[in-house]
């Protein structure tokens, strides 16, 4: 492929070629770099807003990112428009297999060869029970299709690794799937507001570890899960590092990408590799975002891969409270009521943390925060606090995102520093609404579903009371 350097320079040099930069967004992507990619096919859409290659680049980016959900409404919506598009209907396979969904998978990628018989993949049929590229044809050709038996539903998905020696399918190998475990650079005392939260946190597993001759007399277990729920922005995954610096150990971030994979049984040992690496790396904590993804509703899910992997889930957060190693996992959510009961039980996740949105006193001390961090004349936090109720943490940040660069722009044309003011940050509040005000809307819909479960008094509580705050 082209050099990666080479083409960077190229596009630097004719920053308006789109067939350039449709060239550099691909090898982008074939290295493994999909925000740089995203940010190329993003700029190709500004020159040609209907360029479709830039569009489907853009879906690929998102999936190597791991925003499934986000990368199957851009393909979706490629395909609204033309769906003899056989590159859209690849990888909406893949995203069908990512999230378990193997008759579909197989169903997208038949029209996709069928359309275009150079996108045929070996690897892809093997995995998705095809036998040969001659059965996809007779398949896409009206014949009924059989699955492969190496790959029925039925089977425990380890055991079709060790009986599928003549596939394509993955091999183990010893490269690690997951980043090496990580410094924290936040405390509590980083994190405004939340002392609720925090407390909790540190009753649930910082005391047991700081004090565990004291955690052992009233049998309270060194490893540990916690749910942290709540809307987007607010501050789970900050939080879920902070208690890793307040105990002074390590941090894993491990991404929902990084452990699902389209081929069966992967997902399940990729979770088993993960809680393996906390242990020999323990005290630890491990921090994964959308949680529900892995943990979700095992009753309302078809597919026994899901399944399978909710199970293993289940199986090694027992391992963890049972046994004496201080791993700590903080699984973090948007939608709490996508979660399984069996999750939520004592020992396992536990009892869901609620993180709020922040309240007025606690978007105060973030906007005295942000506006430390900036060049700032004389502005009336006090008047923003006021008047951005609903506002996330990460609303608020925009708010000075969107200051500063419009007063970089002021900088540039004027040749001299420009200080945010009054004016500039009024201007930018405007341009950002409450992010947290679609959330409540949607956590009330879903009060129905969990109204009866003691386990979710605390977010229906919220969710009320956010009505008269």
């Amino acid at each position: 492929m082209p050099d990666i350097n080479f083409l960077r320079q190229a596009v630097e040099d004719s920053p308006e070629d789109v067939t350039l930069l449709l060239t550099y967004g691909g090898a982008l992507l074939e290295t493994g770099q999909p925000d740089e990619a995203l940010a190329t096919f993003v700029r190709v859409l500004e020159l040609e807003p209907r360029q479709r290659d830039a569009q489907l680049g853009i879906a690929q980016a998102l999936f190597q990112k791991g925003e499934v959900s986000e990368a199957a409404v851009r393909v979706e919506a490629i395909l609204a428009e033309d769906n003899s598009c056989a590159g859209a209907h690849i990888l909406l396979s893949l995203l069908h297999l990512a999230e378990h969904d193997r008759t579909r998978a197989i169903e997208e990628y038949l029209v996709a060869v069928s359309a275009d018989r150079s996108l045929a993949d070996g690897k892809l049929e093997s995995v998705l029970g095809l036998q040969d590229c001659a059965t996809a044809e007779k398949t896409a050709s009206g014949e009924r299709y059989t699955n492969n038996a190496n790959y029925s539903n039925d089977t425990n998905p380890f055991s079709d690794y060790e009986s599928c020696e003549d596939t394509d399918g993955p091999i183990e190998s010893d490269e690690d799937l997951f980043a090496a475990p990580a410094t924290p650079q936040l405390r509590f005392a980083d994190i405004c507001g939340h002392s609720e939260v925090k407390n909790e946190l540190r009753r649930r597993w910082i005391l047991p570890v700081e004090n565990p001759v004291l955690a052992r007399t009233y049998r309270m277990p060194v490893g540990a899960g916690v749910l942290l729920c709540g809307p987007p922005g607010c501050g789970k995954s900050m939080l879920a590092e902070a208690v890793a610096k307040e105990v002074g150990c390590k941090l894993i971030r491990a991404s929902i990408h990084e452990i699902l994979d389209p081929y069966f049984g992967s997902s399940e040992r990729n979770l088993f590799q993960l809680m393996e690496m906390a242990r020999e790396e323990a005290p630890v904590v491990i921090s994964i975002d959308h949680i529900d993804t892995i943990a979700g509703n095992r009753h309302r899910v078809r597919d026994n891969q899901a399944r399978n992997l909710a199970n293993q889930f289940l199986h090694q957060l027992d391992l963890l409270t049972a046994g004496q190693d201080p791993v700590m996992v903080i699984g973090s959510t948007d939608m709490p009521w996508l979660i399984d009961r069996s999750f939520l039980r004592p020992g396992r996740l536990g009892q869901p943390v609620f993180v709020p949105p922040p309240d007025r006193s606690d978007r105060l001390a973030i906007l005295h925060k942000l506006a430390a961090s900036y060049p700032t004349e004389e502005i009336d936090l006090e008047q923003l606090a006021s008047t951005t109720r609903g506002f996330s943490g990460a609303d608020l940040k925009g708010i000075f995102e969107i200051a500063g660069q419009r007063a970089l722009e002021t900088a540039v044309s004027e040749e001299r520093l420009h200080l945010l003011d009054q004016s500039t940050i009024a201007a930018a509040r405007q341009l950002i609404a409450p992010s947290t005000t679609s959330w409540f809307e949607l956590a009330r819909k879903n009060i129905a579903r969990i109204r009866q479960d003691e386990v979710f008094a605390g977010i229906l509580r919220s969710v009320t009371e956010n009505r008269r705050a």
